[in-house]
């Protein structure tokens, strides 16, 4: 480790430590000053092994660097990328990284509502997490800045007589039907397959997701354990897979459920909207988002006094100790959940 201890001609000491080629330069008024900055700057480099070091690369630098080498799902990769492009490199991506401030960064919040300056937030902190880790940077910025705070928005969701004004006019749309009675995940619906349905009929099986990503469709299994589950099916859902199934007699294992114009690819997201539009129309409700129905679903559960480890497993969140791999599992694990169902999905009684 190389340092120099000098003085300018205005009289300031100038103190220089070089470790691997990465030089580090202070100034102090007082020789007793300059010591001490030069015995941190030493401290410093013996802690890290040697001084961080950004060699004038950009955000945008750091981004295409990361993204190509990082150990992500692709659809992840994809969400990240659309954040960046959109709210971050046009505003940073040619700053240095040793001149992005925490300043700079919560400038570039405000100009963002909740929602988008919170999902920013992540994405940033992760990139600047690796510059530090391959020293480019000596710490990570998105640390000294306030975390944006978003509250979740929450869907005006429906009565339960409104519940079966939607199910009544969505008989025919099998597939709005499965998210209202699962709680299924969009991607975990359309990547469903024949295979999938088991016990005659009466459950399913979550074993990938689908999303469409750069042009074409990519699958992935459940990102935790809990996902990976079999959900009981309503007597009401039961019969629409029936249906369906009778208009394709000839269908494989492998053969999408929700398929689009081919078997082999799932049914398209355009299509999955127009049809919620057109069953809400019909049934004369207002309009909510196909994400929404997963919300109805546990919100109708939890009404019914189902206890919250069981709907957590029936939508597969995160839950340790609540997991459904088997048939058997799933079916001592529901027992309570699917009574609800039944009970909110059949026609009210007429006095």
């Amino acid at each position: 480790m190389a340092y120099k201890l000098t003085r300018t001609k205005k009289g300031y000491y100038c103190i220089r430590v070089q470790v691997g080629g990465v030089r580090k330069t202070a100034y102090a008024k007082t020789e007793a000053e300059a010591r001490a900055k030069l015995k941190a700057l030493q401290q410093q480099a013996l802690l890290d092994g040697g001084f961080a070091d950004a060699h004038k690369r950009t955000l945008q630098d750091l981004v295409a660097a990361w993204l190509q080498s990082a150990r992500i799902r692709e659809t992840t990769r994809a969400n990240y990328e659309q954040t960046l492009r959109l709210y971050v490199l046009p505003v940073l991506g040619a700053v240095r990284l040793d001149r992005i401030t925490p300043q700079r960064i919560e400038a570039l919040y405000r100009a963002l509502d909740a929602p988008k300056a919170k999902l920013v937030h992540g994405v940033l902190r992760s990139a600047f997490a690796v510059a530090v880790r391959w020293r480019w940077l000596a710490a990570n910025p998105c640390d000294r800045v306030q975390r944006p705070q978003a509250k979740p928005k929450r869907p005006d969701l429906w009565t339960p007589d409104q519940v079966r004004a939607f199910l009544a006019a969505a008989r025919d749309y099998p597939f709005l039907l499965l998210l209202a009675t699962t709680g299924l995940r969009l991607g975990e619906a359309l990547a469903l397959r024949w295979r999938d349905v088991g016990l005659g009929g009466a459950a399913i099986t979550v074993r990938e997701t689908a999303k469409w990503v750069n042009g074409r469709w990519v699958f992935n299994p459940p990102k935790t354990a809990s996902g990976a589950r079999t959900v009981l099916l309503p007597q009401v859902m039961r019969e629409a897979l029936q249906r369906l199934l009778a208009r394709r007699p000839n269908a494989a294992p492998e053969d999408f459920v929700f398929a689009g114009r081919r078997t082999d690819a799932p049914m398209g997201y355009t299509t999955a909207h127009t049809q919620l539009a057109a069953v809400c129309k019909r049934a004369g409700l207002p309009r909510i988002r196909i994400h929404d129905l997963r919300h109805l679903h546990a919100s109708l559960l939890l009404a019914e006094g189902v206890p919250v480890p069981e709907v957590a497993a029936r939508l597969g969140h995160a839950n340790p100790s609540v997991t459904l791999r088997l048939y058997a599992h799933a079916v001592r694990g529901q027992q309570a959940s699917l009574a609800a169902m039944e009970r909110v999905t059949q026609p009210a009684r007429r006095e």
